[in-house]
């Protein structure tokens, strides 16, 4: 057994819950094509920005994996994660031409699974999308225009409900 082979399969195991399957695929056989994905670009992309309604940690933990598991399923990518409120993206870091379509099944999905433990706004925003930070401390991550108007508009919808930024879901 080589070596290399050994070191894909703990990459795998490591990134499977966190990143697309088609994005995993390029980080362990062509890691210089995902490492020009993460250099900060000007990009397309749809995304869901959703608060889970607090609760017991187990509860919370519940919603977050129900989430997380949703959202890949779709080649979804839990890009952020602050406490309740968590930021899906799609098309990005690895392109996807279904990326409207599969924010759409999520979108669905959530509602359906979690119903009134969540809400969310969903929409498509060109954005400046990369590694950020200098240093140890780098990240990846999308800055999405008016990102504070979409935060306004999420923490005023009711429990149970999406909007498409731009039009109304329900």
């Amino acid at each position: 057994m080589w070596p290399f082979d050994r070191r894909k399969r703990q990459i795998r195991r490591a990134f499977s819950r966190y990143l697309s399957p088609d994005f995993l695929d390029d980080v362990v056989n062509d890691p210089a094509k995902a490492a020009s994905a993460a250099s900060p670009k000007s990009v397309e992309m749809h995304f869901i920005l959703l608060q889970l309604r607090d609760g017991t940690l187990t509860d919370m933990q519940d919603a977050l994996t129900r989430t997380t598991e949703i959202a890949i399923a779709a080649n979804g990518f839990v890009e952020k994660n602050l406490s309740s409120i968590v930021l899906i993206t799609f098309g990005v870091p690895h392109f996807d031409a279904a990326a409207a379509v599969n924010q759409a099944r999520v979108v669905a999905s959530l509602i359906s699974v979690l119903g009134q433990r969540v809400r969310l706004v969903h929409g498509q925003a060109t954005a400046l999308v990369g590694l950020w930070g200098g240093g140890l401390r780098v990240f990846y991550g999308s800055l999405i225009p008016d990102f504070g108007r979409c935060l306004q508009r999420l923490l005023g919808l009711a429990f149970g409900t999406a909007e498409r930024l731009g039009g109304h879901d329900t």
